[in-house]
């Protein structure tokens, strides 16, 4: 008996120890190498000055966007302007500020519309005491009036600013206000060089509205225009004001004029179906007509009638379930109201095409991820695809005569459509 319990004994030792061995085995690399770790982070920290006084700035929203590889993370500064990104993936990154009464602006970037200096980042990195200067707004104010004086409520005062391109010099739109019911409008902009616009909503409405009576005679109707600062109503004559960091430009003040308008009234064929809303295009690159659409409703029985409409050349201009529609043919308006017009409407135009990319086969690999050369590296803005990728790209056209820019994005495929063609 004492033989046969040594054994058991012995037998349980030795079911332990290979038990112990088989889990040594299954749980412990092989001897010279280290189990994965996932790579450290990054440490940013800083704070958000204005550029102008140097005060600090609480409140301002803060975001790390990766330009590449990497994960968006965001923050707010604290009472004393400071913020803190601490766990931040390795990668390269776009460092983005916004705060009201600032314009939003990147790291080092020398206005809001430019990138400004990325933010490498690599494993275990501590970028601390970065200072990211916000560059304030400019506060624009002042009144619209009429010829008398008097306050008009409810106009659209547009901040427009000059862009280049390949067609030349064309005023876009940076920002709007409405007048209140004392005519007084304010907005904020970045700095810049400025031209005002004031345009009248009620003159706009009109055609909005149920049809009014016939006018009693061909004379022309009176009513406001497009004005740009101070009193002009067209864009030659009007007053770009220069306008600096923080900078206050108050009393820009409107002296809105009546001019000769007229009406143009029809009827869209009666093939035409679905068509509730016209539009007049002015023709030519002039701001005047362009930010002051003139639209109207077609009624029960296809008729429709413009109201207000300035001397000039235009196209008509519909959009239904069809898509959208214009007449070919400009319509003139002279020195008289137009009356009986039968427009013949047919679709824009369209461009689709494919983007790739010089020496690859398909703008994208087989397996949906985009073909780059070793060692290469993006160069782009912000929030784009990685490199060999042919998505999200602009196409587009840059006119020449009529002052319109279609474009589209590229898809994953490359592909893209352009409509909306005059």
């Amino acid at each position: 008996m004492p033989v046969a319990r040594v054994l058991r004994f012995a037998a349980c030792l030795l079911g332990a120890a290979a038990a112990t061995a088989w889990a040594q085995a299954t749980t412990t690399p092989p001897s010279g190498t280290n189990p994965p770790q996932k790579p450290p982070t990054a440490l940013v920290e800083g704070k958000v000055v204005d550029q102008v006084s140097g005060s600090p700035l609480k409140k301002t929203a803060l975001t790390l966007r990766p330009n590449g590889t990497g994960k968006t993370v965001a923050t707010e500064t604290d009472e004393q302007g400071r913020f803190s990104f601490p766990k931040v993936e390795p990668g390269t990154y776009w460092l983005i500020g916004q705060r009201v009464g600032y314009a939003q602006q990147y790291y080092n970037g020398h206005s809001g519309t430019s990138y400004g200096a990325v933010l490498p980042l690599e494993p275990g990195n501590e970028v601390k005491n970065l200072v990211f200067k916000l560059i304030p707004n400019v506060l624009i104010s002042g009144k619209v009036l009429d010829e008398d004086g008097d306050p008009i409520a409810r106009a659209t005062v547009t901040a427009l600013r000059y862009m280049y391109r390949t067609s030349g010099r064309q005023l876009q739109s940076a920002e709007a206000a409405q007048t209140g019911a004392n005519g007084e409008y304010s907005m904020s902009v970045p700095p810049g060089r400025y031209v005002l616009m004031a345009v009248s909503t009620a003159t706009m409405m009109q055609g909005l509205n149920a049809q009014a009576a016939k006018p009693a005679s061909d004379a022309p109707e009176m009513a406001y225009t497009t004005t740009f600062y101070p009193n002009s109503t067209d864009e030659s004559g009007a007053s770009a004001s220069e306008a600096t960091a923080g900078q206050e430009l108050r009393g820009m003040d409107f002296h809105m004029v009546k001019v000769k308008t007229y009406r143009v009234r029809g009827k869209v064929p009666e093939s035409t179906t679905a068509i509730s809303m016209l539009q007049l295009v002015p023709q030519g690159s002039s701001q005047t007509a362009r930010y002051a659409p003139r639209m109207t409703q077609v009624q029960s029985d296809k008729s429709f009638e413009f109201v207000g409409v300035v001397p000039g050349s235009y196209n008509l201009m519909s959009n239904g379930p069809g898509g959208v529609n214009i007449t070919r043919q400009p319509i003139t308006v002279d020195d008289r109201h137009i009356e009986g017009l039968v427009p013949v409407l047919t679709p824009m135009g369209q461009l689709t095409g494919t983007v790739a990319i010089e020496g690859q086969d398909t703008p994208n690999s087989p397996q949906g991820t985009p073909t780059t050369p070793p060692g290469s590296q993006t160069t782009s803005g912000p929030g784009v695809t990685p490199p060999g990728s042919v998505a999200g790209i602009m196409v587009g056209f840059d006119s020449y005569d009529n002052g319109t820019n279609p474009s589209a994005i590229t898809k994953e495929d490359g592909k893209f459509s352009i409509g909306y063609i005059l």
